[in-house]
């Protein structure tokens, strides 16, 4: 149960460091900022990538040995709801968080939207194009976008 000292250590201080960068993107992105932006993100990326890799490895290793068990109690696995014996189990759950990133994608204007998907279906990042005042307009529309929400 190792593993487990280390999520619970790790968790909360990723999670709080997320929500401080999302509100540092809103209130300093720039094409200035980017880089330094980026660099932070990518570290706490690569140490919640480790969390999201192993994390459910171990789980389907450990489901797989408590059905077992379960099975030769003569209980059925399906059958059992987790969350009602273990309410802290919802904190972990990353739907709300997702259907928050779906409002926020789906409030942005219509030619944003579209300027995000020709980003990301550009090879590289934003600003690899050369065409630093198209970037600079397309960073103003997206703040502007997110302050409306707001």
């Amino acid at each position: 149960m190792a593993f487990e000292k280390t999520l619970l250590r790790e968790y909360e201080p990723l999670k709080t460091h997320c929500r401080s960068y999302a509100r540092k993107i809103e209130e300093e992105f720039s094409i200035d900022t980017y880089d330094s932006l980026f660099s932070g993100l990518f570290e706490t990326g690569r140490r919640l990538t480790y969390l999201n890799i192993i994390t459910p490895m171990l789980m389907t290793m450990y489901h797989k040995g408590l059905r077992k068990k379960l099975k030769k109690a003569g209980l059925d696995y399906d059958f059992l709801d987790f969350r009602k014996d273990f309410p802290q189990l919802r904190d972990y759950e990353p739907l709300p968080l997702l259907q928050e990133i779906k409002e926020g994608i789906e409030a942005l204007s219509p030619g944003v939207r579209a300027e995000c998907v020709l980003y990301g279906c550009h090879e590289g990042n934003p600003g690899s194009r050369g065409d630093l005042q198209e970037d600079r307009s397309f960073h103003g529309a997206l703040r502007s976008s997110q302050r409306e929400r707001h």
